[in-house]
C-alpha cells in the first residue's frame, strides 16, 4: 500500500469482519475504509466498483489481499497511466 500512497492514489481497504477503529490501528490514517458487507465475493467486488465509479473515480484497482505473489511491479503497472 505505500506505493499506492506514494502514486498519489486514493486507496479505500474494504474488509470483513473487524472494524474501522481495529484496521486504522492496523493500518493507519488517510486510508478510506469500508466492511465489505453481505454477499459473495463477485457481489462485494461489483459493489467497490461502483462505489468508486459514482464517487466521480475514472480508474479503479483492485487488488485482493490473498494473492501473495503481487509484486511492487504489479502495483506501479496498475497506478501508471
Amino acid at each position: 500500500m505505500a506505493f499506492a500512497s506514494e502514486s498519489g492514489a486514493e486507496i479505500e481497504f474494504c474488509f470483513e469482519g473487524g472494524d474501522e477503529k481495529k484496521m486504522k490501528q492496523w493500518l493507519g490514517q488517510g486510508i478510506l475504509y469500508t466492511n465489505q458487507g453481505a454477499g459473495n465475493l463477485g457481489y462485494r467486488m461489483e459493489k467497490a466498483f461502483l462505489r468508486a465509479f459514482n464517487s466521480g473515480f475514472r480508474r479503479v484497482v483492485l487488488f485482493g489481499s490473498d494473492i501473495p505473489g503481487l509484486t511492487r511491479d504489479h502495483f506501479s503497472k496498475a497506478f501508471t497511466p
